[in-house]
């Protein structure tokens, strides 16, 4: 059981929280977030005006359309679907019984992929993101995306036991006695054998979770014969995933970027909307200048005063120059945020060669990002393994696995068609050489090489095939 000693009290969790809020990675994080949920800075763009005496006005009259345009969100989603989409098998085994067992914990399990390509999008959103794993009721180990914003990681030196931290804090609804629906906080602190629940109306009022039956309790907790037990899932359980070394959002690099876009286009749509009413320029007249609208606006009929004139007057829009430089802005956000413009693609069939070229820069960030992704996938491993070897089963080190994406991209059909049929000649022609051969080097040796051309396991086929002693004449 876990010792009560070893863990942080609830002033030491609240002060953790409160200073890890302000934490300038979860400042810029917050922003990657709300730029990927389509609210950006335009949103809170106001309009002034100076007086006579030279003091700002806020100007409520004039349009101000405020407009958000999500590229950020179209190029997250686009480097984390590269990487993922086209990818069946992550983890790889030579040995069959050890790839049926990681397919069955980690490629083929709908939870894991699932988590997976959510703490991949908030990586890329938010500079950072975690994997929780755990064990669940049917004793099989769980995964989960834990948002990073909740997360606060205490090293060893800063915690008052000594022991490393992870506090992961999140809003929980609860009802209460009138069966109304409210948002409390909750707060777990994870050691690497052990967890203690907090809990409060606020993050700034938690106390020790009195409701659990154990608290701090083990990262696996057994009843048996009223009796607890508990055992260690080998370190704390929340991995990080970190899309640069400097845990920046993607958002960094093209932000400036899109706010010149978000205030262009924005800009465009407000010159539109002032200049949609006629001006009306008129002189020498003397008499009711409301009379005068009201002919214009309903009878749309009006004498002009003797002597005197009323003219239509229409302003130009400037366009041009606008519309322009959101072109520009445009290509160097997609140029910038390294990312694949489908506007390039253009109508006509492109060659293979074409269509990756305008992949290129996707290919890119996305090996950058495949660089990082790979260690947190083999901490993953670890941690699975760990589980699995209590329950008997034993994998060989993450060393000696593949780790691996394929990434799938828009491809011109007749070209693929004819690069497969390429291939196969080429097979066919190497088979045929190998057969013959066979005279020569015996078929015990040319065989398993045929094998390997043609995608077929030798150990499965051998017993199949004719006696392998002799030379060719055996297989005739």
């Amino acid at each position: 059981m876990a010792d009560k000693k070893k863990a942080l009290d609830a002033k030491e969790v609240r002060e953790i929280i409160k200073n890890g809020a302000i934490d300038s990675h979860k400042s810029q994080a917050r922003v990657g977030l709300r730029y990927y949920n389509g609210h950006h800075d335009i949103e809170s763009l106001r309009l002034f005006y100076y007086d006579e005496d030279g003091n700002p006005i806020e100007d409520k009259h004039r349009s101000n359309i405020k407009i958000s345009h999500p590229f950020f969100r179209e190029l997250a989603d686009q480097e984390v679907q590269y990487l993922l989409s086209g990818t069946k098998t992550i983890v790889k085994s030579e040995d069959q019984e050890v790839q049926a067992v990681l397919d069955r914990c980690l490629n083929k399990n709908d939870e894991f992929m699932s988590e997976l390509a959510r703490v991949v999008t908030g990586a890329v959103v938010k500079g950072c993101e975690y994997m929780h794993l755990y064990i669940g009721a049917d004793e099989k180990i769980h995964f989960q995306q834990a948002n990073s914003l909740g997360v606060y990681e205490v090293s060893a030196k800063h915690a008052s036991d000594g022991q490393a931290h992870i506090i992961y804090s999140y809003t929980d609804e609860v009802r209460d006695k009138d069966g109304m629906l409210k948002s409390i906080a909750r707060a777990q602190d994870w050691t690497a054998d052990s967890v203690t629940y907090y809990v409060g109306e606020k993050a700034d009022k938690l106390e020790l979770d009195e409701d659990m039956a154990v608290n701090p309790e083990p990262h696996v907790l057994y009843r048996a014969n009223d009796e607890f037990r508990g055992e260690s899932l080998g370190g704390i359980p929340f991995i990080r995933l970190d899309y640069n070394d400097e845990r920046k959002s993607g958002l960094a690099s093209i932000k400036l970027l899109i706010d010149d876009y978000d205030l262009m286009s924005c800009g465009l749509s407000n010159n539109i909307q002032d200049s949609a009413e006629t001006y009306w320029c008129v002189t020498g007249f003397e008499g009711e200048l409301n009379e005068l609208i009201h002919n214009i606006k309903m009878k749309h009929v009006v004498n002009p005063p003797e002597g005197g004139t009323v003219k239509q007057e229409v302003i130009s829009i400037p366009t041009e120059a606008r519309s322009a430089k959101m072109t520009f802005d445009e290509r160097n956000i997609y140029r910038f945020g390294m990312g694949f413009n489908a506007e390039t693609v253009g109508g006509g069939a492109l060659t293979a060669t074409e269509i990756k070229s305008r992949y290129s820069l996707l290919d890119m960030k996305t090996n950058k990002l495949e660089m990082q992704l790979r260690p947190f996938i083999a901490k993953i491993v670890e941690f699975v393994a760990s589980w699995l070897r209590k329950q008997g089963l034993e994998l060989p080190p993450v060393e000696e696995l593949e780790i691996s994406f394929t990434r799938s991209m828009i491809v011109n059909e007749a070209d693929r068609a004819q690069t497969e049929k390429v291939e196969a000649e080429k097979v066919g022609a190497e088979v045929n050489m190998l057969m013959g051969l066979i005279p020569v080097l015996g078929a015990e040796v040319v065989i398993p090489e045929i094998c390997k051309k043609v995608g077929l396991s030798y150990d499965e086929v051998k017993d199949m095939l004719p006696a392998l002693e002799g030379t060719g004449d055996d297989l005739a």
